[in-house]
């Protein structure tokens, strides 16, 4: 009737206003938007009875607005009871709320949640081609490699993602194509996700896709074109009313300071990170913060205090797999370094098992190194061998420098200096052109313990660019002309140009050729 009328009309425009501006303006303050969506929903629900679909809209815009701006754990409780439903009902609007549900399990760090949910797609038919069933079956087959189970996906079925032109869809697909082991994949996703995003000018959704962006940027060993993507997704973020995601590229920021070895910054961001973290319950964003103090402690040589970071979000028999998975290879190098390894054997196993089941090179890498460090002499080695011959099918370079490091330190106790010393050079080479420099003073550290001393190098002229300037020296790399750069970042050309002047003038060269060979990321 006419009431559930008007109250479809105000979910439509509460959708509107929990999603933020359509265009890049000035906000609304934080939370802003979300305030304002919220009290168009209570004036939707005082219209009167509302149709199932519309009561579903609620529910999906409730739980957006806390993922964004509250409390993950109320998202779960308000998506959890109606996910059942909609997944046999309606599965266009159980999709958006696979969505939120895979975001705020996460970070709410519920495991019976995911799993209750998990077990309930599982059962589901799910044979045809529509793009639902499609994004549906690979939610399942997220879920399920981390189980080591088949994926069970469709013929086409990756195929058929890429034809999305929502940027949101596209930006969570991006996200189980990882999670199946489609590095390659989620990357194409991503990279169309950010462009619809930026096209429309939905500041709100690319603060969300760019954190993707970040995560990708820095396990390629690319830290300040990982720093510009979380200054500009803070930046979306505060914009566009989304506090929680502010937090969360603040860890990101952490994370990277803590991976070059700025140890005063990384610290104080970390904890500004978990006491915001602490007050919104936000696990995501307390993990990487937990890991950036844990990676400052392990490059120092405090096995043991960095173990205790790692291991502070787990909780026994409900910790979201995503969690679990998170810093495996950081707390068996832990474990292993403060003699207390049989800490690390659970956590090992399950991340193995995911590894073996995606095929993915880089997660298989990661579970011979740990075997490697949990073992001893021959079968050492030849795990580390093992580990080195998968990183070469890889684009990480930090982890394969890791790698090489504890490969060469492992040689050296083995009183095997000749042999170290190869892997040793290798990692302190990667680690400087990487700028991880307490990872390079570590390497440097063993390498003079083979009687080897390692010369001294200049900085690199990247390090002095701004996140802006290396935001667009990075699409200029890519092949993105000034006026497609300028439409990006929401930049006049002329701007662009200036900022272009200023990259070649710190790094000393004229040609933008100059500039993409600069930014090919060193491999060890």
């Amino acid at each position: 009737g006419r009431a559930g009328g008007r109250g479809a009309g105000a979910v439509r425009r509460a959708g509107a206003a929990a999603r933020g501006p359509g265009r890049r303006g000035r906000s609304a303050g934080t939370g802003g938007y979300a305030a304002r969506a919220a009290a168009l929903l209570e004036q939707a629900e005082g219209a009167g009875q509302l149709a199932e679909a519309v009561r579903l809209d609620v529910a999906a815009l409730r739980a957006l607005i806390e993922m964004r701006a509250g409390t993950p754990s109320d998202a779960v409780a308000l998506l959890l009871p109606v996910i059942p439903g909609a997944l046999r009902n309606d599965r266009h609007r159980a999709i958006q709320m696979l969505m939120l549900f895979g975001e705020a399990g996460f970070n709410a760090n519920v495991a019976d949640a995911w799993n209750e949910v998990a077990a309930t797609v599982d059962q589901l038919p799910l044979h045809g081609d529509d793009p639902d069933d499609v994004l549906t079956r690979l939610f399942r087959a997220a879920c399920r490699v981390r189980a080591g189970a088949d994926p069970g996906l469709e013929p086409g079925d990756l195929d058929a993602v890429e034809q999305l032109t929502d940027p949101a869809r596209l930006g969570w697909a991006g996200g189980m194509a990882w999670g199946v082991g489609d590095r390659a994949l989620a990357r194409r996703l991503h990279r169309k996700a950010e462009r619809l995003a930026r096209a429309s000018g939905a500041a709100g959704t690319l603060a969300w896709i760019l954190d993707y962006f970040v995560a990708d940027e820095l396990t390629r060993g690319r830290f300040g074109t990982a720093e510009a993507h979380a200054e500009e997704g803070y930046r979306f973020a505060a914009e566009s009313g989304q506090p929680n995601m502010e937090c969360r590229h603040q860890s990101s920021l952490a994370m990277l300071a803590a991976l070059r070895g700025r140890e005063r910054q990384a610290r104080r961001l970390a904890e500004e990170v978990l006491a915001e973290a602490s007050k919104r319950r936000l696990a995501g964003a307390a993990l990487h913060a937990r890991r950036a103090l844990g990676l400052l402690d392990l490059a120092a040589g405090r096995p043991a205090e960095a173990m205790e970071h790692l291991e502070a979000l787990a909780r026994d028999g409900d910790t979201h797999p995503g969690i679990v998975l998170a810093t495996v290879p950081e707390l068996v190098e832990a474990a292993v370094r403060a003699d207390r390894p049989g800490r690390a054997a659970g956590p090992l196993d399950r991340y193995a098992t995911w590894a073996e089941t995606t095929r993915a090179p880089e997660l298989r890498a990661l579970v011979r190194r740990c075997r490697a460090l949990l073992a001893s002499g021959d079968e050492a080695e030849a795990e580390f061998r093992l580990a080195l011959e998968l990183h070469t099918q890889t684009d990480w370079p930090m982890e394969q420098a890791r790698t090489e490091l504890l490969f060469g330190e492992h040689l050296r106790r083995e009183r095997r200096r000749s042999d170290a010393r190869a892997h040793l050079r290798a990692a302190l080479e990667t680690f400087r052109g990487l700028g991880a420099s307490m990872w390079a003073d570590r390497a440097a550290e063993e390498l003079r313990a083979t009687g080897e001393t390692a010369r001294r190098r200049e900085p690199s002229t990247l390090t002095t660019l701004t996140p802006q300037e290396r935001r667009i020296a990075e699409a200029v790399s890519e092949g993105a002309t000034n006026r497609e750069i300028a439409a990006q970042l929401f930049l006049s050309p002329r701007t662009v140009d200036y900022h272009l002047r200023k990259v070649f003038q710190k790094i000393g060269i004229s040609s933008r050729a100059e500039l993409i060979r600069l930014l090919s990321p060193p491999r060890s």
